[in-house]
This record gives C-alpha cells, sequence and structure tokens, in this order.
C-alpha cells in the first residue's frame, strides 16, 4: 500500500523531470515560473532532497492546466483503483436516474433547479425525516 503522508520522491524527479521537457523545453526556470515555485524548489525536487506532498502535485497539476489524480497515480500517493467512480449497482436506481436527468441536456433549466433544490432540502435532513419524506412521495 503507498505511503499517504508523501510521494515517492523518486517518481516525482521522474515526472517533474517530464514536464519541464513537455511544457517548458527543458528549460527549468520557465517550468519553475509557470508552476509558481522557484527554480531552487525544482531543483531540489529533480535532486530527490526534500519530501513532496499531494498538495505540491496538485498545485503543479493545476498550474499546467492538468487534472490531479493521474499525477497522483504516477507518483504512487494514488492506486488506480482508487480512482474509478463508484459502480453504478451501487446506488439507488431513483439518484441513478436523477443523476441522468442532470446530465441530460433535453432535461430543462428549470426542472435541473428544481432537483437540485429538492437534493439539497433531502441532504439538509436528518436521516429520520428525509426516510418518512421519501416514503410520503413514493
Amino acid at each position: 500500500m503507498a505511503d499517504r503522508t508523501s510521494i515517492d520522491r523518486a517518481a516525482w524527479a521522474a515526472l517533474v523531470s517530464t514536464l519541464i521537457d513537455s511544457t517548458a523545453r527543458g528549460n527549468q526556470t520557465l517550468f519553475a515560473r509557470k508552476v509558481n515555485v522557484t527554480p531552487r524548489t525544482i531543483a531540489r525536487w529533480l535532486n530527490q532532497e526534500v519530501a513532496v506532498s499531494a498538495d505540491n502535485v496538485r498545485d503543479v497539476a493545476r498550474a499546467l492546466g492538468q487534472g490531479p489524480i493521474g499525477m497522483l497515480v504516477a507518483v504512487g500517493y494514488l492506486r488506480a483503483d482508487e480512482t474509478e467512480p463508484a459502480q453504478a449497482g451501487s446506488y439507488d436506481p431513483d439518484v441513478i436516474a436523477l443523476l441522468g436527468k442532470l446530465a441530460d441536456p433535453n432535461t430543462s433549466p428549470g426542472i435541473k433547479r428544481w432537483i437540485r433544490q429538492q437534493m439539497r432540502s433531502l441532504a439538509d435532513m436528518p436521516p429520520d425525516e428525509a426516510a418518512g419524506s421519501s416514503e410520503a412521495t413514493g
């Protein structure tokens, strides 16, 4: 199991090296500017001199306009199977139907707004009241 307190330094150094080549034409100073850190920080990452946090990875990914999940997998912080959405079968069919309506471009904005309002009000209810509410309408 991956250690959740830090990032694999060697994997991070390899990833940063690849990112420098692909996003800054191999220029460490330009890359540092792009990701809002000092050139010395880049050197420390490449030389594996400092611990790297998931926040560092996330910040670099966002600065480059990328999602952080792939990078967190690449450096061993997450496993690939941890990034997959829950199986649809694990959700109540009514929830799946509502989410489908929200995702459907043919659903009117008014209906989408109403669904969101209902979901928020149910989420704010104590569990016993929410159960009674769904029984009364279903």
